[in-house]
């Protein structure tokens, strides 16, 4: 009869081998906890990015220039600029230029219009004002027919800038000029405020 050889039992093999069994497990646990941290990481970023939109945009600032001109039973000429946008517009700085040239004060460009007489003028500086959401605000009005007059003539010579910013530092220059017979406006997001100190208008 043939004697089988049998292996004896060895318990520090086997503790061996289940002490790598674990560390297999633990590894691919660990492997997979990282694969749903990353995706779970994805999703908070898309989420705070979708939030902080959502937060510009209930905050979004934009600015509207606007005039109403009479010059029938009465001659009057008055601009105003609003912000029909949901957040503030923080206005930096206003350029106005009659013939490509820039102006610092009306009084100036109404010398240049050939007016010589004295004439009341009703202004709001706009530099540095900041208009909330839904906000109009008269900047500049005049009665005089003479001045009036010379305004409307003139209209598609003169342009009127206004740089601003949101609360979130964006910055945008909008346009009011005179084309075409109609008055249009246009409004484009810029790296940096165009208007130099020089070109500002003061009042």
């Amino acid at each position: 009869m043939r004697k089988l050889n049998i292996p004896k039992f060895n318990v520090s093999n086997l503790t061996v081998f289940v002490s790598l069994i674990v560390s297999i497990c633990a590894l691919a646990t660990s492997l997979m906890q990282a694969l749903i941290m990353k995706d779970q990481f994805k999703v908070m970023v898309e989420q705070q990015k979708l939030m902080s939109e959502q937060y510009k945009a209930s905050v979004w600032a934009r600015i509207e220039l606007g005039a109403d001109i009479y010059a029938s039973d009465r001659f009057m000429v008055k601009l105003f600029v609003r912000n029909p946008g949901t957040g503030p517009a923080i206005i930096e700085s206003v350029r106005i230029t009659y013939k490509n040239k820039s102006y610092k004060y009306w009084r100036d460009i109404f010398n240049e219009l050939g007016i010589k007489h004295d004439f009341s003028i009703t202004q709001y500086q706009l530099r540095q004002k900041t208009l909330i959401a839904g906000e109009t605000l008269n900047f500049f009005q005049i009665d005089d027919k003479d001045c009036v007059i010379a305004l409307i003539n003139n209209l598609d010579k003169f342009k009127i800038e206004i740089c601003y910013k949101s609360v979130y530092g964006a910055i945008f220059l909008h346009t009011g000029s005179q084309k075409n017979n109609a008055y249009e406006l246009e409004t484009h997001e810029v790296k940096q405020n165009p208007i130099k100190d020089n070109e500002q208008f003061l009042e």
